[in-house]
Formats: C-alpha cells, sequence, structure tokens
C-alpha cells in the first residue's frame, strides 16, 4: 500500500490471491512425509544441538521494501542476543511471487528453516501439504508461554488449524477511516465518531461533494477490490463463504451480502458521493494520495497508512472508526512466521518464532506501522507511542478492532475463487462501467463459479 502497506500488497486480497502457482499446486497433499496434517509429526527426526554448539537457521523475511528494515531489525537483534542461533536473512531469489518461490522451493527440498508469510490462503495451502512445523506441543512443553497473552483469540483463527499450531504471529493491522478535518470545516460538518453509522456516512459524504476550486471533491473514497468491500458485508451481517477456515459453501447470492454492496454500489453511482475509477479520476482508487491531493474528504484505509498521512497531509486531518451496519465489523490482518517442517533445529526455530512475537513487537510497530499482536501491556503502549508520533490521539480506533474484528476467509480455494468469482464481481460493479450492473444480478451469476472452486479445491485434507 502507499508507503508501508502498498508494496506488500496485500492487500489488496491480490496480496493473498496468487498462491505459489504451479509449483506449490503440484505438490501432493502430503508432499512433506507422505501424510496428512491430521497425522503431522511435531518435529522431524534430528539430532538436538548440542550445548555450545554454534548453527546458522535460514530465514526468508517478507520481500515488501517497506517491510525490510523491521525484519531486519528483529533478526539483528536476535542475533545479538543468541550467538549461538545466528538467524541468516535469505531474500528468495527469482521471478514470482514469495509464495511462488518458496513452492519452488518445496519442491526441490530447499526450503529455509523459517519464513513470514501473510495469514492468507497461501500460508493455508503450506500447512494443508503437510509443509509446516506443528508447534502445539512445543507450546505445551514450554511453561514460560502464556498462550493467553500471546495468542488472541483472533490470532487462533489463522493459526489453529486442522488440528495444529501452525506458527506464531508477528503483527497485525485493520482498516479504519482516515479524514480531511479542513474539509469537514469548511462544509460545517462534524467529524466521525465511534458509533457513527451507514446513514450518517452517507449525510455528511453528500454535505462533503463538492466543488472545490474548480476541483470536485468526493465525501468518501476506497478500493474497489473485495477486501476493501467486505467490511461492509460483515457489518451487515454476512459473509460470502459459509465459515471462515475451509469452507463449503458460498453465500454471494444471499440477501444480506447483496444488500451491503448494494449500499456500497449506490455510494458510487445514485448518490455520486464516492469516487471511482470513472469519476473520480487516478487518486479514486490510489491509497492516500485522494486525500493528500484534495479529491476526498473521507477514505477507507489500514492504520498503516498513518505515517504517510503524517508525511503527505498539508491540512489537519483524523482517523475514525469504519461506520457501523447491523453491527460493529473491521477487517483484521494478522500475519504469522513459520517454521518448515524440513527444518533439523525444530527447538531452535520455534524459540525465534517466540522472539519475533514478543521483543520482535517493538520494530514491527516502529519501523513498519504495524499492530503488535499479543496482549501486554509494554507493546500496547509501544504502539500508543507511535501512533502519538505520527499525530494520532485518538489510538482505541485501531485498538478496538481486536474486538470487533474478522478474520480474512481462509481456503485453499480462495486464488481461483477471487480469479473467477470474487474479482470479476467487483470489477462490473465498481469499475469504469459499475454504474450501469445490477448488483443482485451479477452476484447471482459469479456464484455458481464460486462454489465450483470451493467443491473442487476447497476440502480440508484429511
Amino acid at each position: 500500500m502507499t508507503g508501508n502497506r502498498a508494496a506488500a500488497t496485500r492487500h489488496a486480497r491480490s496480496r493473498r490471491a496468487v498462491l505459489g502457482g504451479v509449483a506449490l499446486a503440484a505438490l501432493p497433499l502430503a508432499a512433506a512425509c507422505g501424510a496428512g496434517p491430521g497425522s503431522a509429526q511435531e518435529a522431524p527426526a534430528a539430532a538436538r544441538r548440542k550445548s555450545g554448539e554454534k548453527i546458522s537457521l535460514r530465514h526468508a523475511p517478507w520481500p515488501g521494501a517497506p517491510s525490510r528494515a523491521a525484519q531486519t531489525a528483529v533478526v539483528e537483534a536476535w542475533n545479538k542476543s543468541h550467538p549461538e542461533v545466528q538467524m541468516v536473512e535469505e531474500l528468495l531469489p527469482g521471478e514470482g511471487s514469495h509464495y511462488q518461490k518458496l513452492g519452488v522451493q518445496a519442491a526441490a527440498d530447499t526450503l529455509p528453516d523459517l519464513t513470514f508469510m501473510q495469514g492468507s490462503n497461501d500460508y493455508v495451502s503450506f500447512a494443508a501439504r503437510n509443509l509446516l512445523l506443528p508447534i502445539e506441543g512445543l507450546i505445551k512443553k514450554d511453561r514460560g508461554f502464556d498462550q493467553k497473552v500471546r495468542l488472541h483469540p483472533r490470532s487462533r483463527e489463522i493459526v489453529d488449524l486442522l488440528g495444529h499450531t501452525w506458527g506464531l504471529p508477528v503483527e497485525a493491522g485493520t482498516y479504519v477511516v482516515f479524514y480531511n478535518r479542513a474539509a469537514f470545516e469548511e462544509a460545517g460538518v462534524p467529524v466521525p465518531q465511534k458509533g457513527w453509522t451507514w446513514q450518517d456516512l452517507l449525510d455528511r459524504a453528500r454535505r462533503l461533494t463538492r466543488d472545490v476550486g474548480g476541483k470536485q471533491r468526493f465525501g468518501y473514497g476506497q478500493g474497489g477490490g473485495f477486501d476493501r468491500v467486505e467490511p461492509w458485508i460483515v457489518q451487515n451481517g454476512a459473509r460470502i463463504l459459509d465459515k471462515v477456515a475451509f469452507p463449503e459453501k458460498q453465500l454471494l447470492d444471499s440477501p444480506d451480502v447483496a444488500a451491503a454492496v448494494q449500499f456500497l454500489h449506490d455510494l458510487a453511482w445514485k448518490h455520486r458521493v464516492m469516487a471511482t475509477s470513472a469519476t473520480g479520476g487516478p487518486t479514486a482508487y490510489a491509497q492516500g494520495r485522494g486525500l493528500w491531493e484534495g479529491d476526498q474528504a473521507m477514505r477507507q484505509e489500514g492504520v498503516w497508512l498513518a505515517p504517510d498521512l503524517a508525511k503527505n497531509m498539508k491540512t489537519p486531518w483524523g482517523m475514525a472508526p469504519l461506520p457501523k451496519g447491523k453491527k460493529d465489523a473491521t477487517w483484521m490482518s494478522i500475519d504469522v512466521n513459520v517454521a518448515f517442517k524440513a527444518t533439523k533445529h525444530p527447538e531452535d526455530a520455534y524459540e525465534f518464532l517466540k522472539f519475533v512475537n514478543d521483543e520482535g513487537q517493538t520494530p514491527m510497530i516502529e519501523l513498519w506501522g504495524r499492530m503488535p499482536v499479543t496482549l501486554k501491556e509494554e507493546h500496547k503502549q509501544t504502539f500508543v507511542r507511535y501512533l502519538k508520533s505520527v499525530g494520532v490521539d485518538n489510538w482505541e480506533v485501531a485498538w478496538d478492532a481486536w474486538d470487533a474484528g474478522y478474520s480474512s476467509h481462509l481456503s485453499p480455494a480462495w486464488p481461483d475463487l477471487e480469479r473467477d468469482a470474487v474479482k470479476p464481481a467487483m470489477d462490473r460493479l465498481f469499475g469504469a462501467e459499475g454504474g450501469a450492473a445490477n448488483v443482485a444480478t451479477v452476484l447471482k451469476e459469479v456464484a455458481p463459479t464460486a462454489q465450483q472452486a470451493l467443491n473442487q479445491k476447497g476440502a480440508a485434507p484429511r
């Protein structure tokens, strides 16, 4: 996302839409050891490191430029405090995505010991193929590991799958609404506060949409991809799939999904208060630019955009929660570090996972703008200080997402489902010709394709 998150996407969910493709998909479901995840062993047969023995472990970091300083700082801190176990950062060579490269390495049996993964369907596919190291046994034996503090229930939705714990969370983020405070003052409109509703957003956006010095300013803006549309669906009490992990049934054509998408579609095409590629020019779907170039008064974005706003906004700005529908809801993005089952040093790999989940939180916050993933007060206060340093005082807006947040669907079928059903639907509804599209019809037309993807590739391994 622009600045902090742009390069990593994720975001859109395109960040998780393209799986390691042919390389990973070609692997048999039980690639690691001839058995499915349900029979996963805690660690491969390997001699334990002798006391005083020095080893090196290979860690493949997330390749996005905005994340590099934080991840390198974590590795350097680890190496300083663990002279016997040195972590070597290994940016994966070659063409393709991070997951495609890992898929190639899996096929060649050259995987690193550990890697960063988005808490997405790519990660799920590696777990389903039994390539990751299950760590629940190591956690159980670790008397110093406080699961209630280190593993929030929202994090458990990501790391606990198929009867195993596959990694530990390393960073988090959520969606908020950023706004141009000066635009609100000029229009005499109250700024959004906790508890504001869809109707409040529409009312404010109508008053904020106006000509400013011969230039059209829209009251509201957001991305047109599904990841930006989904919060509206969840706020309306719905999901497009029947469950988070390994969903079996699509619900794209359900009335509550259609009603939520219809509201957003109306903002763009009926009320003309939301910028689109057809009406809002190049900044319509460009993260942040619509705000600091004065084209939009409000914008749904990730909290990670705050540093970019602090740098680029020339007028006062603020941050608010997403508006409330039938309920409060916002996406809770949680990413993980995992160890591969092939590592010869599972206990040491586990110690690094713990390190990133705890001591590593400070660089993740201060150098990458992420939210902490543990409930430790010290990490929370580091996050609060960080937000205040970039001009955000109401840190609760982001922190409350731990209660109102929802997790992404986790399915090996998602890349196909998104490519063949979800993305085409979003393009038809919010692309250049979206004004002529009927929401219910579009969703009904793509529903069978979504179900076909689930039927063909979505089943949980046995």
